[in-house]
């Protein structure tokens, strides 16, 4: 029998040392959690001091079906609505890039996908859907369709990354070039018979 199940079965949940392991589990939870919204959760059981009561009530809420499915639904909502236009101060490339590995991890701690080859796609396609025309890498989008070696989303991020470091390195080197100026402008006055004013 491995752990969990022993715990389950084996456990005494009566008597004088059940009665004083679950006071001492309810003051360590009111320990961290007081003052805190979290403790809004356990601040029914501060009278009875049940420690296991509060213990599942947070386990519960915080990794329950309804704690997967919010957290499902936070991360489907990020993937949906980030979108990269190219490089600028606020949200470069790398903060793209990031949110979607948050949001897949996310999908991983709500145990969402299972098979990871579908997973995978999943994730292909919400990224590439996420970087819109203005961010200028329409050939890195055609590339990647047909590139058989772009298997992993990791792989995928660098075929993108190597394509937004060339854009940026241009950029760059278009801003430090010399660009001729104009010293003076001139023009010619009828009145003048062609003399310079």
């Amino acid at each position: 029998i491995n752990q969990p199940v022993l715990f389950k079965t084996g456990v005494v949940h009566f008597g004088e040392t059940f009665k004083q392991n679950n006071t001492t589990v309810y003051n360590k939870l009111h320990a961290l959690l007081v003052d805190k919204p979290r403790y809004n959760h356990i601040s029914n059981y501060t009278r009875s001091k049940d420690g296991r009561a509060a213990w599942n009530i947070l386990l519960t809420f915080y990794q329950g079906e309804d704690f997967q499915e919010r957290l499902r639904e936070t991360a489907f909502l990020k993937l949906r609505n980030t979108f990269y236009r190219g490089e600028i101060n606020q949200f470069d490339f790398e903060k793209f890039v990031n949110i979607h590995k948050t949001c897949h991890k996310m999908l991983q701690d709500a145990y969402f996908n299972v098979s990871t080859e579908l997973d995978v796609k999943s994730q292909i396609t919400y990224f590439r859907n996420g970087i819109k025309p203005d961010a200028g890498l329409e050939a890195a989008i055609a590339n990647s369709r047909s590139n058989p070696q772009l298997t992993t989303f990791n792989s995928y991020v660098s075929h993108f990354t190597a394509k937004v470091q060339y854009n940026t390195l241009c950029r760059n080197q278009l801003k430090t070039a010399n660009i001729y100026k104009v010293a003076a402008v001139t023009k010619a006055d009828a009145n003048t018979k062609g003399k310079k004013t």
